[in-house]
């Protein structure tokens, strides 16, 4: 496979992308969830959780390439994924323990909130012992998203 395609690949499949991806196909192919939701307040879940699972760990990541923590922005070691994945570990469940807080946060929410921390915990144990591919990892969520959906009857 020619590198550029491989590595645009890479970024189009990029975990903060599909999690993004995953928040509008939530609340795009999940009705209930819109019911009685005006339309800024999805899009403070969507942005909120974008930002805090996303935005965030990028951020840390960029740090730590600049701190020389880490060797390169890919982090191809599994040394360098750890932190990354812990950080992002907890703002999923830090996001799951504030949402679940508020009586308003839909239970589909907190579900994909638990959903993706169980998913990024197995990936961080298995990162322990063998590297793997947090992006399949991921796309494989979103695909599991989907079916449930549509086991559900809503896609």
């Amino acid at each position: 496979m020619n590198k550029s395609f491989a590595n645009f690949l890479s970024v189009l499949a990029h975990p903060v992308f599909i999690n993004l991806l995953c928040l509008y196909t939530l609340f795009f192919l999940y009705p209930p969830l819109k019911l009685g939701l005006p339309q800024r307040v999805q899009l403070f879940y969507i942005s909120f959780i974008f930002i805090s699972t996303g935005v965030v760990p990028i951020l840390v990541v960029f740090v730590m390439r600049i701190m020389g923590k880490i060797k390169s922005i890919r982090m191809e070691d599994s040394d360098d994924r750890k932190v990354p994945y812990l950080v992002t570990l907890s703002l999923y469940v830090f996001n799951f323990y504030n949402l679940a807080q508020s009586a308003t946060t839909h239970p589909i929410i907190l579900r994909y909130l638990i959903a993706c921390s169980l998913i990024l915990a197995i990936v961080l144990f298995i990162n322990f012992i063998d590297k793997i591919s947090i992006h399949l990892a991921t796309l494989g969520a979103f695909v599991g998203l989907i079916a449930g959906l549509g086991i559900m009857g809503f896609a």
